[in-house]
């Protein structure tokens, strides 16, 4: 499949379930918002959720989304640890119209694929926010930002053990380096951005959430979003549990 089937594929998901891609902000002093990185916006039949990385929540030190005015979402973070770099927070209920009003989506659940097969040489998008590529003006955002997409194919298990990754958990991407006004390529900002799974039929499900670029090698580094979604279920099981109480 070629770059520009790929990208109309993309391109046609995107207008049907419009902006899940999302830049995320810390605000160090109350006053301004600082890009950080991406996330995905999430919709199970219930609740609401915010999928990133777990370095790029952590370093928001609560998680802003910048819209008219920008929301700080409240809800308690939760971590996996290393090498699991991944991390979520719920969405108060009361936050979503502002969400939807600020031109963002959520994505529905049944588009996730949280698959352990492996992926190689199958068609890939990573989707995010890199560094520079978000204008800010004080508190808000001023100007709608669109999300880079970076198009690929999935790495064999063999090329990700070499680098170091256990391909149980891990997911990777051959990127060239490219030059951009004497400026080489910068993913800083893509972390926590979605990893899509693009198929000739035209199916696109996310399967992981992008971490890191592996420079030396290469690489766009993500992890499986596997993991992030069986312990949603257990977190929802337990608290609708006779034991947890039903919330």
């Amino acid at each position: 499949m070629n770059f520009k089937a790929r990208a109309a594929i993309l391109s046609n998901f995107e207008e049907r379930h419009g902006h899940v891609v999302v830049p995320v902000y810390r605000s160090p002093d109350g006053d301004g918002v600082v890009h950080v990185g991406s996330a995905i916006l999430v919709k199970t039949t219930r609740k609401y959720w915010l999928f990133t990385s777990h370095h790029v929540s952590e370093n928001c030190q609560g998680i802003v989304l910048a819209s008219q005015p920008n929301i700080r979402l409240a809800g308690p973070t939760v971590f996996h640890t290393d090498p699991i770099d991944l991390a979520y927070t719920e969405v108060a209920r009361e936050d979503v119209p502002a969400i939807l009003a600020a031109g963002m989506a959520f994505l529905p659940s049944g588009l996730i694929a949280p698959t352990l097969e492996s992926l190689s040489p199958e068609c890939c998008a990573f989707t995010g926010f890199p560094d520079k590529a978000v204008d800010l003006d004080g508190d808000e955002r001023t100007a709608l930002v669109w999300p880079q997409r970076i198009f690929s194919t999935f790495a064999d298990d063999s090329v990700i053990i070499a680098a170091g990754y256990d391909p149980a958990i891990h997911l990777a991407a051959p990127v060239k380096i490219i030059q951009r006004q004497n400026e080489a390529f910068n993913p800083h900002g893509l972390s926590g951005g979605a990893i899509w799974r693009v198929l000739e039929n035209s199916e696109v499900k996310l399967v992981g959430i992008a971490t890191e670029h592996h420079r030396g090698r290469g690489l766009l580094i993500g992890t499986r979003i596997r993991p992030l979604i069986d312990n949603i279920i257990k977190r929802l099981t337990a608290a609708l549990s006779p034991e947890g109480g039903a919330k």
